[in-house]
């Protein structure tokens, strides 16, 4: 059994304010979880932080160890997993504070993966809220949003791959992924009302590995706010 308490060679620890940072490398694995002050202010949600920090760290130990000691058995190098995950504020509101949280993991294989996951605590029922969940459905939202984020996927797609090649990129990156294959940032520049939704396709989601991931921002529109449940409509404003 692995043990999540054992010291690992090399780790730090950092927190000010309510920001909190934690880093460990070893032989065995590289592990690092941090978020900004604003979500260490909010007890419910460091409370959340705590413990995913704790489930993702002993996951890694766990895996881990059971490649080390395939590793050894087999006679083969043994290399390192990693898990990094960096919360940032996208946008804190009056109410919502919503966050992106950056990650990295490497599980064996030939290369690691990244990503980005989206997180939003509502102060006034002091838990998290899916991002769906502002809406009145996902199906509403989405077609609120997916003729915008097509056209605006497509002519990025154009520009990193060519316009001559937009529809060449092994057949299913050609296609605009559906709503359940994003995640969905809600962001804000007035720190009053969310006015923007940012919509991010991972690797291999909008196109193959070498192209990255995407990362659409669109308006909020009226056809977005007609979208927005009741007891979130002032949370959102239109795009200026």
């Amino acid at each position: 059994m692995p043990d999540p308490a054992a010291p690992p060679a090399a780790a730090s620890t950092a927190s000010a304010a309510g920001a909190h940072a934690v880093a460990e490398a070893n032989d065995l694995y590289d592990f690092a979880y941090s978020w900004p002050a604003a979500a260490g202010a909010i007890a419910g949600l460091r409370k959340e932080l705590d413990g995913w920090l704790a489930e993702r760290r002993n996951q890694l130990l766990a895996d881990a160890q059971d490649q080390q000691r395939a590793a050894r058995e087999g006679g083969f190098p043994y290399h390192p997993l990693a898990s990094r995950t960096q919360w940032q504020v996208i946008a804190d509101l009056p109410r919502l504070l919503s966050l992106s949280g950056e990650f990295y993991s490497f599980t064996g294989g030939a290369h690691g993966m990244s990503g980005v996951e989206g997180l939003i605590w509502d102060r006034a029922a002091d838990r998290v809220v899916p991002a769906l969940d502002l809406f009145v459905s996902p199906a509403a939202f989405e077609g609120a949003v997916r003729g915008p984020f097509c056209a605006a996927l497509d002519a990025e797609r154009a520009r990193r791959r060519g316009p001559e090649n937009l529809q060449d990129a092994g057949g299913m990156f050609a296609d605009c992924p559906a709503l359940s294959e994003l995640t969905v940032l809600p962001g804000s520049s007035t720190g009053r009302a969310f006015d923007r939704i940012g919509l991010y396709a991972g690797p291999y989601v909008a196109g193959p590995y070498a192209e990255g991931s995407y990362d659409i921002t669109l308006p909020v529109t009226g056809a977005v706010l007609a979208a927005v449940r009741p007891e979130y409509r002032a949370d959102f404003a239109l795009a200026r």
